[in-house]
């Protein structure tokens, strides 16, 4: 084998695995199975991909359909190990259920109660 295949080699193998870590993934896709209130959009139930933007704890989370966004709301992020996903609600008024949180396997998106009373 010449050398510049061997160093060609070598670098690709090298390089390759980091790829892997060059970005962490900012989005998942989320099931709601009641509709629910964030940043001033009702939400119907259904199956969306969320996105969430920025650097540090506040971000800007967009909540998709196919290539739509549905709405966007600012959130924080929390470091922590969550057993289950799960989407965290609270009444508002009427029967309106307000989005509190969407626990994911190692973050929760926080969303700020006074944020799902404003509007888009």
């Amino acid at each position: 084998m010449k050398p510049k295949s061997l160093i060609y080699i070598t670098t690709v193998a090298l390089i390759l695995p980091l790829f892997g870590f060059a970005g962490a993934k900012n989005s998942s896709n989320v099931k709601l199975d009641q509709p629910v209130q964030v940043a001033g959009t009702q939400l119907p139930a259904g199956q969306y991909k969320v996105v969430w933007e920025g650097t540090g704890p506040n971000v800007q989370v967009y909540f998709m359909q196919g290539k739509n966004t549905v709405t966007s709301a600012p959130a924080r992020i929390q470091d922590q190990s969550n057993r289950f996903d799960a989407v965290e609600t609270a009444s508002g008024t009427g029967n309106t259920k307000l989005l509190r949180a969407i626990d994911l396997k190692n973050i929760s998106i926080r969303f700020d109660d006074s944020l799902n009373a404003v509007g888009n």
